[in-house]
């Protein structure tokens, strides 16, 4: 039971909350898992609290497509609704980072807690990681533009 509670504490020590809505009921976060080998994604949930979520997707960053990961919450299959909700979301301006998107906090957000350093999402954005970084599968390149996710 503590082993369980540890490694649920370690998930969300990690998480880094993109947009929360109390109105919509929803959650974008970025949660790298360090173990994990795969290309980059976001979480959507259907409640704005995590503990509270029944639904989820992950969704990658670089393609139309999503990861099928268990954790114990029901996989979200989006209506087209769900879909124009997100898209309209992450077009939004971030609250957290005035000067950017939902979409673009969210690349930042990920490389942050994936790489582990500090980084500056100013700097980001204007490229200065991109070449450091380039062929690390697990990072998202600053000029990379969102999927049409009513693809997905």
């Amino acid at each position: 039971m503590i082993k369980k509670i540890l490694e649920n504490m370690e998930n969300l020590n990690e998480m880094a909350t993109v947009f929360k809505s109390r109105e919509y009921s929803i959650l974008i976060a970025v949660n790298p898992d360090s173990h994990r080998q795969g290309d980059p994604y976001f979480k959507f949930l259907n409640d704005s609290n995590y503990q509270r979520a029944t639904k989820i997707i992950r969704i990658l960053f670089n393609r139309c497509d999503y990861v099928i990961h268990n954790d114990g919450k029901e996989l979200w299959h989006l209506s087209n609704k769900d879909k124009k909700l997100l898209i309209e979301i992450l077009n939004k301006r971030s609250t957290k980072y005035k000067d950017y998107t939902n979409w673009e906090a969210a690349k930042f957000d990920w490389n942050l807690e994936y790489l582990e350093e500090m980084l500056d999402i100013d700097e980001y954005y204007k490229g200065s990681y991109d070449d450091k970084y380039r062929n690390d599968k697990g990072y998202v390149i600053s000029t990379l533009e969102m999927p049409d996710y009513m693809n997905l």
